[in-house]
């Protein structure tokens, strides 16, 4: 994901209920993201150009049904503010 402060993070558990970890990149300015998985691997991806892709650490491994559902969300992280997001250009391929 996205954040105003810290770039863009791939975030993960490495299994149900545990601890999330995650790998921050420092980012400024619109940034697109790419999941990528095969099979219980994980990858994730960000360009500052939308061309070249560059990965975020290395592939995670996480226990996962072969059906799963996708979607994107947006949080401010703070119970008295609200926030915004525009996405654009979302697609989810198999």
């Amino acid at each position: 994901y996205r954040t105003p402060r810290n770039g863009v993070i791939f975030e993960w558990r490495s299994r149900y209920r545990s601890a999330p970890q995650s790998i921050e990149v420092p980012v400024n300015g619109p940034v697109w993201l790419k999941m990528v998985r095969r099979g219980n691997s994980f990858a994730a991806y960000y360009s500052t150009d939308g061309q070249a892709w560059l990965r975020i650490g290395e592939a995670q491994t996480v226990a996962m049904p072969s059906s799963v559902q996708a979607g994107l969300a947006v949080t401010s992280h703070d119970v008295t503010r609200r926030t915004t997001a525009v996405f654009a250009g979302v697609t989810v391929t198999d």
